[in-house]
């Protein structure tokens, strides 16, 4: 998978070294680097639910878990969620408001 356009928009030129992580020890050094780099909560949180709508594959609900449980704003939520969408060229369902 490429680097996603988000994370270089983050700024946080670690991360994009090592997304998307593809062993247990790149997923803990990418959840220090986003934890440690200088940005906003909400920014955190958009990362690490962009990560967790990767992992899920359409299998399983860990993105909606972690939604559940996170307090993210709703308007995150849609941003990340169509941002996710257009970065895998699925275009019309990426630009429609989602819910």
């Amino acid at each position: 998978m490429r680097h996603s356009p988000l994370l270089f928009k983050a700024n946080c030129d670690v991360v994009n070294k090592v997304y998307p992580p593809k062993t247990e020890n790149a997923l803990k050094s990418f959840h220090t680097q986003v934890c440690d780099a200088p940005m906003s909560i909400h920014h955190r949180l958009s990362i690490f639910y962009y990560l967790l709508l990767d992992l899920d594959h359409g299998k399983t609900k860990l993105s909606e878990d972690f939604l559940t449980t996170s307090g993210m704003p709703e308007k995150y939520q849609i941003f990340m969620k169509g941002l996710w969408y257009l970065d895998r060229h699925q275009f019309k369902v990426g630009s429609s408001k989602q819910r």
